[in-house]
């Protein structure tokens, strides 16, 4: 089956994030990976390597990463964390709030609307 998850660079603290609600760690070339992805980017639009990306290391989640308790909500947590992530909002969500970010993902969608609130 597929499962979701989000994986983030995170410039401001220089290093990976990667948010899993099921699975604890990425996958062992997950930082190998990002670093390369950065660097080459960088070389791209700027002609030259990234300084200290070779330091770029996992970053803790301060919170820890919210775990669902089933086989197929992993989708809505992978939104959950996202949506968190660029709004730069605190995670506080859990298994129990899925039908209610559930149903803000639908609303969203069919109304086409960016915007959300916490009520």
């Amino acid at each position: 089956g597929m499962h979701w998850a989000v994986g983030v660079v995170d410039f401001k603290d220089r290093g990976f994030r990667y948010l899993d609600s099921m699975f604890g760690s990425p996958h062992r070339n997950f930082v190998r990976f990002l670093r390369r992805y950065v660097n080459d980017e960088h070389r791209s639009k700027h002609g030259m390597p990234l300084e200290d990306i070779h330091s770029w290391d996992m970053l803790e989640e301060p919170l820890g990463v919210p775990q669902q308790r089933n086989g197929f909500d992993c989708g809505v947590f992978t939104c959950g964390f996202a949506e968190y992530l660029v709004s730069g909002r605190t995670r506080l969500f859990g298994q129990a709030d899925m039908p209610t970010l559930r149903k803000r993902l639908a609303a969203r969608i069919i109304r086409a609307d960016e915007m959300w609130d916490d009520t």
